[in-house]
Parts: C-alpha cells; structure tokens; sequence
C-alpha cells in the first residue's frame, strides 16, 4: 500500500498533482442575517484560476504576463501583470457566462501580436498594446479546445462539442465557421488542430473513438486522416514539423506514425525525426514565460497571487501581485467531527473550514481539481477528488501539513475520475467511493477504502452494472450496500445503457444480489436515504420522489416533487438531502427547503431560498447550509431551532 506522501509523487504534475499549501489564519466572516431565517456567512475561498498566461508586449514595447481569469462565475477577464513590480490591470470580459466551468480552454498569442480565445459561444481578439478587445463574435458552437495559426496569420480554432472548424483572418476581420468536420452521438474533443505549409488544416478528436481529419479551407471538403479500424480511445499525438508537414498517431501501442500533408496522409516506419514547430498556444493553465530580457516567469500561482521570476544565472525572485476574485466555486459541503462545516471548491480546489460558533473561515489552499463529496469516518475528514478519484484524509485536530494533512491515500485511476458519492459504512473502519470513469469511457466503478489498515479494493463497472456508473449510495439495515446509477458515461463518452437502475450489493464481497430499472426511461438516481421505518427513500434526476421496500424489493410510492417545488439542485455529487434530528428529511431545491416525513411520504415546503440553492447538504444545530456559487449560506429550521 503506497502512503500518503508517494500518492501525491505519482499524480504530481497533471491536473489532479495535489500539494497542500499552509493554512491561512482564520478570518471574520461578518455573517449577515437577513432576519427571514437565511443567513449569508460569505465566500468559502476568494480565490481564481490561471485559464492560460503568456508573456506580451504591451504599451510602449514593456513586457507584461496576460493571464485569462476564471473564478465561479466562469471566465470573467483578462490579468495584465507587470513581472517586476507585479503592478496589475484588468480587462473585465465583454460577456458573461452562463456557468462557472465555461471559461477559456485553449488560447494563442499571435505573431502580430494579439491575444486570441473562444468560450461561452463568442470569439474574442484581444490588442495588450492597447489594452482593448478588438472583435468579439457570436459563433455557433460552444467554445474551442485548440487554437494554431497558420503561414498566412489566419487563426484557426477546433470546437466542442460539435467538431466545428473555425478560422479568423486578421486582416479582412472575418470569421468563418466550415461546420463539423465529424458527427458523433458523444461530445467531441479537438485536442489539436495543425495546418501544412499548402494551407491544409488537421484536426484529431477525441474522447470515446478517437480520429483525424483534414479540411481544405478553400474548397470545404473534409478527408479522413485514419481508416475506421484504427479508431481508438486514449491520447492522440498531432503536432507541425518545421518541414511544413503535420505529423501524428494514434493511441493503440502498435499504432504507426503518419504524414500528413496536402490533405493526404502517408504511413512512416518510425517516429519522425523533425523539429516541431513552437507556437504560444495552449490548453487551459498554459504557461509561456519567457520574458525579452532573457528571465524567465518559471511560476505562477494565481490564487495566492505571486509568481516566480529566474534569471539565466537560475536566481530566484518572488513577485506578488493582487486580482477582482467574486471567489471559487463551492463544490460540496458537510459537517465536520469538530462541528465545523467543510466546504470545498474547485478550481482553484480549496479546503475550507466555516466555524458557527466564531463566525470565522480558515481557508487551505489544495491542489487539485475539487472535492466532489466528502464524508466522515473515525472523526476524521474524507474527501473524494476530481481528476482520477483520488481520496484524501484530514484530521482536524491536527495542524496541515504539507502533503500530510490533508493526505492522499488511493488513486481509481480511470476506473473513477470524476466522484459522485461517497459513503462512510457503520463499521467504523470503511468508506466507499464511486463516480464516473475516465474521460472517453463508459461505466464507472467502485473503491472501498479501509481506514484502519489503509488498504483499498477495487470495483470496474463489470463488477457492478455494465455500462453504469453508481451516483447515490445508502447502507441498509442489515449491511447491505444500496446503489442507485447513471447511465452518464465519463466526460466526452459514449452513453450506451438506456435507463438507471437500482441495485443491492451484499456486503462486503459486493456482490450484486438485486438490480432493477425502477423508474423507466429515467437516466440517473441522485440521491438515496435509509429512513427510520427502513425503508429507502430516493431522488431521481427529474425531480420523482420514490420509496422502496429493500426487503419486498417493491416501489412504494412515487411522485413528482419538481412539480411542487421547481428544480432540483445538487453538483457532481448532488446529496441535497439531510436527516433531522426528529427524523425529518430536509431536501434544497434550486429555489425552496422542504420537509418530507417518513412513513406518511408527505412533504411541505418549508422556505423561499433568497438565491439558488446549488450545491448543499449540511445540517447542524437546526441550521440547513447550502453554497451558492462561491457564497456559504443557511436556514434555521424553525422546528429544530
């Protein structure tokens, strides 16, 4: 079993490389009561992610570090920082958001000079010299994935979800968009796009089934780069060789590498032995920092807002600098052994703290991409992360500590990459944790972790329901593991079940005694409860409240609850509902607080929400809390106060 420390060594240095950062002292969260009941106990970590940064020339030929902004609004502007005295302006975005994950995933810093990216349906040209954004425009499709310029200037631009190609020409200010250049039942991932020295443009799409492609710009037509049989899933490479040709290959191990050029591809014997050219264009958090004296920005860290400056003699200098933040977005919440409410948020992932008692945040910076659930075992803190499910433990009577506390215990690899639940058993010694796999793929699976001896097991989704992904868990009365799925496959993934089921895993060899489609034509079950009759209450992804007699294996009830009180709410790991301390279920929908009563199935809402309830649930001394967006809100339940 790998300890805390060699878990974070083997994820370093992708999106989930996770390392802790010191805790910042605690600071007064001014609470505002609103006297309805709702408080607002403010923002969970003031803090925004790096979308991409590069080194620009600005006004009068100065060098500045442009970085794009993302916080839980989504991508709200542009950062002009000064490397030497960290000085800093910014360009608030043109547009808004409709979403805190919709923010720039790919930009380019052109030869002429200008700034280009593409998110939230509109492209955007952006002038450092003038500090202006120069075009703005609607586009069709979502937002671009890759972004490369070819011989002429013309930018060109791969979209998701459709598989768009787009180009702008800097010089007649046009933009064209030559429609998808692949239909598919998935969304697609141009993760590269490359052009020849003919003015041919190249393109490979992932996730599920993996392709490439060629476009002629002036004629429109689209060739196939690979034969169909060797589609496959897995990391494409596609670059530009400074001979004028584009070279790639394909994921499979015997995959051999290809030519393309003229909108022909040719099969090589070997990997090319040409120099790829270098361009300023990236993925999302790319950083190009190559400043024109020969120094060189080796670091940024946005959210503690400094970065690190090396000259050629490899001395260091610590630049600090200061940004707008409206805060993270807040992923889950729970109560923690220590009474306080844990919260996290992602991108930047912090770990945050809120004391009731003190009205007080501490606030410790994580990296990762963010805890989707978190849960308690043995007065300790467990929390399930995005990417590559990597679970982690912290103990609140301890100081953080660099890699320790929190520490990383398992990773679940692709077989959970994106956690939707976990579930500390009445055991005392096991917590379970499941989601959805990998990006590309289709059925996720299950870990059961053992706190005492620190090993875990493995499940794959043929283990469990093929095809399915577990998004709600329960422990019934006699230890058995109940689980409700989605038929959602993992990020750009094929769906390939048609309906969820509901399904009973003895314990603990979990193996599956009991499945069921139990609402039909209905694609996942979001949350499931034991209540004290023992029977099992749950929630699906339309609104139905249910009651199911695990022993009869029999619906009991079923009923509409969207039809009451509006949409549901929850995030990647939407446990909306709490137990009272009365045996009350209390449930968030975006806009209310409702009360069920087990046994007689009757509900009644108990509240309005001031704003949407969009992620919850935690429930301590009568007080509901939910977070909307970056803020941590409560209501105190007036039969529980």
């Amino acid at each position: 079993m790998m300890t805390g420390e060699s878990i974070w060594k083997l994820i370093a240095g992708g999106v989930a490389g996770l390392a802790l950062i010191a805790a910042e002292p605690e600071v007064r969260a001014q609470s505002e009561d609103r006297g309805d009941g709702f408080v607002l106990h403010g923002v969970g970590a003031e803090v925004s992610r790096s979308r991409g940064a590069a080194v620009v020339e600005a006004a009068n030929q100065e060098p500045k570090l442009a970085v794009w902004l993302q916080d839980h609004t989504g991508g709200y502007g542009l950062l002009m920082i000064d490397p030497d005295t960290g000085d800093t302006t910014f360009h608030e975005m043109p547009f808004t958001s409709s979403s805190g994950w919709i923010s720039p995933f790919t930009f380019l810093y052109s030869r002429e000079g200008y700034l280009y990216t593409h998110f939230e349906y509109n492209f955007v040209e952006f002038d450092p010299r003038t500090g202006e954004y120069t075009h703005v425009e609607e586009t069709e499709d979502h937002l671009a994935m890759w972004t490369t310029e070819d011989d002429d200037g013309v930018i060109w631009m791969g979209m998701y979800p459709n598989a768009h190609m787009v180009s702008f020409n800097p010089q007649t200010r046009e933009y064209r968009d030559y429609g998808p250049v692949n239909e598919e039942n998935w969304p697609q991932y141009p993760r590269r796009v490359a052009t020849d020295d003919t003015g041919w443009v190249y393109t490979h799409i992932g996730m599920t089934n993996n392709h490439m492609f060629a476009l002629n710009p002036e004629s429109g037509e689209v060739r196939p780069m690979v034969d169909e049989k060797d589609r496959a899933g897995g990391n494409v490479v596609m670059w530009r060789g400074e001979d004028g040709k584009v070279y790639g290959r394909m994921p499979a191990d015997d995959a051999p590498w290809i030519r393309m050029y003229e909108g022909r591809a040719t099969e090589l014997e070997s990997e090319p032995e040409v120099a790829k050219v270098e361009e300023i264009s990236d993925r999302q958090e790319g950083l190009f920092g190559k400043l024109p004296d020969g120094r060189e920005i080796t670091r940024l860290n946005l959210p503690e807002g400094w970065m690190r400056v090396t000259d050629g003699e490899g001395q260091e200098q610590r630049v600090s600098f200061d940004y707008p933040s409206a805060g993270a977005w807040i992923y889950s919440l729970v109560v923690g052994p220590d009474e306080r409410i844990y919260g996290s948020t992602g991108h930047p992932l912090h770990l945050f703290a809120y004391d009731p008692v003190e009205d007080t945040f501490r606030d410790t910076p994580v990296r990762g991409g963010h805890i989707n659930a978190m849960t308690v075992q043995a007065n300790e803190l467990y929390g399930a992360i995005y990417t590559q499910g990597i679970l982690i433990r912290y103990n609140p009577d301890r100081e953080p500590e660099y890699n320790v506390n929190p520490g990383a215990l398992a990773s679940s690899g692709s077989i959970i990459d994106r956690p939707h639940d976990i579930l500390a058993l009445s055991d005392g010694r096991h917590v379970i944790q499941t989601g959805t796999p990998g990006y590309g793929l289709t059925g996720g699976g299950m870990m059961v972790y053992d706190v005492e001896t620190d090993g875990k097991t493995m499940y794959e989704h043929t283990d469990l329901i093929e095809y399915h992904s577990t998004k709600a868990l329960a422990e019934l009365p006699d230890g058995s593991i109940i689980g409700g799925t989605t038929t959602g496959p993992g990020t750009g993934g094929e769906r390939i079940a048609e309906e969820c089921v509901l399904y009973i895993a003895e314990w603990p060899s979990m193996e599956v005694v009991y499945k069921q489609v139990i609402l039909p034509g209905v694609q996942e079950i979001r949350e499931l409860k034991v209540g004290p009759d023992g029977l099992v209450y749950g929630l699906d992804g339309e609104g139905t409240f249910f009651v199911f007699d695990w022993e009869a294996r029999e619906v009991v009830h079923q009923e509409s609850l969207s039809d009451h009180y509006g949409n549901i709410t929850g995030g990647q790991a939407p446990r909306v509902w709490a137990m009272g301390p009365n045996d009350a279920i209390y449930s968030l929908f975006r806009d209310a607080i409702v009360r069920i009563e087990p046994g007689t199935f009757e509900h009644q809402k108990l509240a309005d929400t001031p704003v949407e309830a969009r992620v919850g649930v935690a429930l301590h001394n009568g007080r509901i809390y939910f977070a909307n967006g970056s803020e941590v809100w409560s209501y105190g339940i007036p039969e529980l106060q």
